[in-house]
């Protein structure tokens, strides 16, 4: 549950007209599947939706050598499941995983069933900058990509920015990359942390310089600028 001091500073009298506390999404990406407010992270044959939950679905780099067919498949099946609701996480880890060529392929597969069903694509990156951004240019998406667990610096984050990427924030964070990240850009996240995500929103919001309340309505409201359309609509 939120702290009494961050409840009170987001559902203050200049917030009773804007987004509900209860309601809205803050967690764009955690691996606990049991969070309140979180898009839930797990694996195409973990998928087994609780109602009121939203996920992403994909398959980790740390798990790119032996997809076979069926394995992607199945992950096209889950990721067409109305509760999900972006695509990942995917992407390029040079410490850990499978070849860099083989994480390339599993990638650029799942960035295409991101893009087919228009639903975002999480990306995981270890010293993999210049693979990712080559990789966006040539699938020009048409739906947003989220950088989540963003730890790098201001210059790397201006430069994400630039190419379109939207950045996750979580328990750890270069304050000057979130100074740098524009408001329409920036979003937070627990991912393996224990800490709720109104602590890292106080956290962040201390070094962006804002108050909890203003980084809340920030947040939800890039959140539910990418959801899929079906989403945006309920």
């Amino acid at each position: 549950m939120p702290s009494k001091e961050f409840a009170a500073a987001v559902r203050g009298e200049e917030a009773a007209t804007t987004l509900c506390l209860d309601t809205m999404i803050l967690d764009a990406h955690s691996h606990d599947i049991h969070r309140r407010n979180a898009i839930a992270c797990v694996s195409p044959e973990a998928f087994a939706p609780e109602e009121g939950q939203y996920y992403c679905v994909g398959i980790h780099p740390w798990d790119s050598e032996n997809v076979s067919a069926s394995a992607l498949r199945l992950l096209h099946e889950a990721a067409a499941h109305p509760q999900v609701v972006a695509v990942g996480e995917a992407g390029i880890d040079k410490l850990k995983g499978a070849s860099i060529e083989k994480q390339m392929e599993i990638f650029a597969m799942q960035a295409k069933i991101a893009s087919r069903l228009h639903k975002p694509l999480i990306v995981h990156a270890v010293k993999s900058l210049d693979e990712i951004l080559a990789a966006k240019k040539r699938e020009n998406p048409p739906v947003p990509w989220l950088w989540h667990g963003f730890r790098g610096n201001r210059h790397t984050a201006e430069t994400l920015v630039k190419h379109g990427f939207l950045l996750s924030f979580g328990e750890r964070f270069n304050a000057e990359a979130v100074v740098a990240t524009p408001d329409n850009a920036l979003l937070v996240e627990t991912d393996m942390s224990q800490l709720p995500i109104e602590k890292i929103i106080e956290k962040i919001a201390s070094a962006k310089g804002i108050s909890p309340h203003a980084l809340t309505q920030i947040v939800a409201s890039n959140l539910h600028a990418v959801m899929p359309p079906d989403i945006k609509n309920r």
